[in-house]
């Protein structure tokens, strides 16, 4: 028999075939990526398919089409466009054009593969619907209530499927016309047409708008036919799967080649009529058995009685479906080499058999039978029935891993001729959070090359960004950043100074008070006595909080007329966070938000501290329970040369040494001397603050402190973070800032590094600010304090090569990685051994409310990028020799990478 191809037209975003007799809607699908997932989430999407069948009512077909033509142009363009929108830095857009191009030119060389997911549902109109079309009811009338119908199917599909990540989009005409026009003529993409709905007709049939040519038949030994430069062949499930699992589909939709498709039209059974059936033929084999005695007749006898039990019990419901599956390709050969690798993944689907049509006329009937949204063709050939579970199983639900590709912020390459994208920060409009990451990685897996990438990429969505480091693999790239910043070096006896005293504008708060003591107590060290060093903690804090009173107190002696202003606005603050804020903001939040706001409205601004009046300032700053506000609020004021600093500490223990502590005060005040500005390490810890934060990128470099003096550079990461956090909170907060933190396991040095690191990832997370560690000594920080507080307050992990399963499997204990990604996470090559162009292969694992994502990325940098971002000794003198001579070292790194 031989079929002719349907036609029909669109409109009211929906497809109406032949004149009326059958509608069908499309949704197209983004499936969730479970090819790196655990059996849990496998499990519940088939028991997401399975309730997707369940939708299907008699008459009603679905149509399930799958392809891996898909184009990352859209998003590629999208990448670019924020490019030209946001970045106005050179480097960084300079490297994220290298990546769009690098994309751009991999699509056109067909070397890029994006899986495509559409589902079709289509109902038969019913014949005295169609009769009464031009008496009762209009056609308008119809297909108002197909489109509420479908409208229900996309809310449920939505609700569904979102779940577990995937998402639903309802397709209009121009989806239809799209899908229609790439899948008759598979030479589209060669056209370089910019926009295909130019072409698109609305008074026109689908043939006429999409059907360019025919189909001719292809000489013998090859089967299919030639159409549109094509070589067209075919392929049907002749037998299905004898059992399936979650996840078979893979076996088809993973190959690594383009240019084919699969249709799977499926048609609910009813269920009634199949048990009659089923238990007439069960009472022939039970007379055959009685008769004959043989034991293939009681075997097919107890499935038979299985089969019905299980329907009649409703633990499961049958299917019809036909299993369609198109390759093309402009040269015979290659085509026959498709489909030797088609027939292998489907022999090794638990002994399913494919089909090739040998007639020209079965496989075009075959084609026209898997048009898209066309499931009621009447070529009834190879309909194979099917129990539910086994049915979701086999159906192509497959997406390509991209990430966040759609509103990427950072792209990298997949390891199956994929992008994929990533954020920094997650959500939409002022409902942005930053998720804050680890990368983790042994000695040469491209850490660092890895971490400025990701740098440079998103640079110009952030104000301000810190780094510490030592090494300085990170100098070059600062200056890309900001040619006039220079690498702040910490070292012995320098001249830099930051007084951990000083509040950097912000009132004194007990989080500050709280750091201030942390590092006295770093200088004094930690005995074995827990209740000694508790003690010793509250004689530190006592001290320190008298050391405020006392600078407070002459401030206010030498400005006595700023007192009443400055109680009058304490007293305000107080009443803005109380009035405008929630119950846990604290007064230092109270003091950012009301700054924010005078600066957009400086009037209002007034107006509410004016509000105030003076008996009420008066009254509040005498008030035992808020006159310390008074106090803390004056610090905001201070210049730098005003804080007091840690020379005037150790003064005040050695000095006020009385009472039954007075021991501990003065054994305190001789440890502290030697780290006065008189003592071994100079300034760097006593003197007024010189460090300034004024660009956009501040990096700090402790390689110059010597490897013996561990404590000493603990110390000075701790100072560097306390220090930048009060600059951080200062800046506006919708601005974006980074804190970048190479080496994260030295903060395991510090007793309190646990405490630094947790208000680094939890609590400046409302100042928008994003952490990023990274961890080489896997063993020193597994085993430390801070583990919890980087790990638990992290949503992103970059996992390249490791080198100790052990060490993958601890981090299992805090991110559930399925036992196939930890294989993939020991697997991944050393950039050093791979042949022609190299690259670093790592997991991005980003966690989710509703499942964990985990993509195999690669980092194929660029020469430039290389250059600025390797880490090596030699490379390192050479290049701060290549480019000494460059007014930017832009134009060093292009003319010497």
């Amino acid at each position: 028999m031989r079929l002719e191809p349907v036609d029909g037209y669109f409109g009211e975003n929906l497809i109406v075939f032949e004149d009326l007799k059958m509608i069908a809607r499309g949704f197209e699908i983004t499936s969730p990526d479970l090819e790196n997932a655990d059996p849990v989430h496998h499990n519940t999407l088939e028991s997401d398919l399975i309730a997707l069948l369940a939708v299907l009512k008699p008459h009603q077909r679905m149509q399930v089409q799958w392809d891996p033509n898909g184009s990352f142009r859209p998003r590629l363009l999208s990448y670019r466009n924020k490019t030209a929108e946001l970045a106005k830095n050179p480097w960084t857009e300079r490297v994220r054009n290298e990546i769009f191009v690098r994309g751009w030119n991999a699509e056109d060389a067909g070397m890029l593969r994006c899986e495509r997911l559409r589902v079709y549902f289509t109902n038969e109109v019913a014949a005295e619907v169609r009769s009464e079309r031009r008496s009762k009811r209009s056609a308008s009338a119809i297909l108002g209530a197909f489109q509420e119908e479908y409208h229900q199917i996309g809310r449920f599909l939505e609700a569904l499927f979102s779940t577990t990540g995937g998402r639903v989009r309802p397709m209009n005409d121009a989806d239809h016309f799209l899908h229609y026009l790439e899948f008759l003529n598979p030479s589209l993409p060669e056209q370089k047409i910019s926009d295909p709905l130019e072409f698109f007709d609305p008074e026109k049939s689908i043939q006429e708008n999409c059907w360019n040519g025919e189909c001719r038949p292809l000489e013998k030994p090859d089967t299919g036919f030639y159409h549109d430069g094509y070589f067209h062949a075919m392929l049907v499930l002749k037998a299905l799967p004898k059992r399936t699992r979650p996840g078979i589909a893979y076996l088809l939709t993973k190959l690594g080649f383009r240019d084919y498709s699969i249709t799977v039209n499926v048609e609910p059974v009813d269920v009634e009529q199949l048990i009659e059936r089923e238990q007439k033929e069960l009472s022939r084999v039970e007379g055959d058995y009685e008769g004959l005695r043989k034991i293939k007749l009681l075997a097919a006898m107890k499935t038979k009685a299985a089969k019905i039990a299980r329907y009649s019990n409703g633990d499961s419901s049958p299917y019809r479906l036909q299993y369609i599956i198109r390759a093309w390709d402009k040269s015979r050969e290659d085509l026959r080499a498709k489909l030797t690798a088609l027939k292998a993944a489907i022999g090794n689907m638990e002994r399913a058999v494919a089909y090739e049509p040998a007639l020209e006329t079965s496989a075009r009937n075959f084609f026209y039978s898997s048009w898209p949204g066309w499931s009621f063709s009447g070529y009834d050939a190879l309909w194979q029935h099917y129990d539910d579970a086994l049915v979701a199983n086999i159906l192509p639900f497959s997406s390509t891993p991209i990430g966040y590709l759609d509103d990427a912020e950072f792209i990298f390459e997949g390891a199956n001729g994929n992008l994929v994208g990533g954020r920094t920060f997650v959500g939409e409009g002022n409902s942005l959070t930053p998720q804050n990451a680890v990368v983790l990685g042994t000695v040469g897996s491209g850490k660092t090359v890895l971490t400025i990438s990701i740098l440079s990429q998103t640079e110009c969505y952030r104000a301000f960004t810190m780094i510490v480091e030592e090494g300085g693999a990170y100098s070059t790239y600062v200056k890309t950043v900001d040619p006039s910043a220079e690498s702040i070096v910490i070292q012995a006896n320098g001249k830099l100074c930051m007084n951990y005293l000083d509040t950097r504008g912000l009132p004194l708060s007990g989080l500050h008070l709280s750091a201030a003591a942390a590092l006295p107590m770093l200088m004094v060290g930690q005995s074995k006595d827990e209740d000694k060093n508790r003690l010793r903690q509250a004689l530190l804090v006592n001290a320190i909080n008298r050391l405020y009173d006392d600078f407070a107190r002459s401030h206010s002696n030498r400005h006595p007329d700023a007192w009443l202003s400055l109680a009058r606005r304490a007293c305000a603050l107080d009443a803005w966070r109380r009035e405008r804020m929630g119950p846990q903001a604290t007064d230092v939040d109270a003091f950012l938000d009301f700054g924010e706001f005078r600066q957009a409205h400086a009037d209002e601004a007034e107006s509410f501290l004016a509000s105030v009046s003076e008996a009420d300032a008066i009254r509040f700053a005498k008030d035992a329970g808020t006159a310390a506000q008074v106090r803390n609020l004056v610090f905001a004021e201070f210049s730098p040369a005003e804080y007091p600093q840690h020379g005037h500490l150790q003064e005040l223990l050695a000095a006020e040494a009385s009472g039954s502590h007075a021991d501990e005060m003065r054994y305190l005040a001789t440890l502290l001397e030697p780290w006065s500005s008189n003592g071994a390490y100079g300034d760097l810890f006593d003197g007024e603050s010189n460090v300034s934060l004024t660009g956009k990128i501040a990096h700090f470099e402790l390689g110059y402190l010597p490897e013996s003096a561990e404590e000493l550079k603990a110390m000075a990461a701790f100072l560097i973070a306390n220090y930048t956090r009060s600059h951080m909170m200062r800046l506006p907060r919708g601005l974006r800032k980074a804190n970048v933190f190479e080496e994260v396991a030295r903060f395991a040095l510090i007793p309190t590094g646990k405490k630094v690191l947790r208000e680094s990832y939890q609590q400046l997370r409302k100042y928008n600010v994003w952490n990023l560690a990274s961890v080489q000594n896997y063993e020193l920080f597994k085993s430390s304090d801070i583990r919890g507080a980087v790990l638990g307050n992290s949503r992103i992990l970059f996992l390249l090569r490791q080198s100790d399963r052990a060490d993958v499997e601890d981090l299992a204990k805090d991110f559930p990685i399925p036992g196939a990604v930890q294989d993939a996470v020991m697997t991944h090559p050393e950039p050093e051994k791979i042949v022609g162009q190299k690259y670093s292969q790592f997991t991005y694992y980003h966690t989710d409310e509703r499942r964990p994502m985990i993509v195999t990325m690669r980092n194929v940098a660029s020469r430039e990028l290389l250059y600025c971002a390797a880490s090596s000794g030699a490379h390192y003198d050479k290049r701060a020799n290549d480019l000494k001579g460059y007014a930017s070292v832009i134009d060093g790194i292009v003319a010497n990478a």
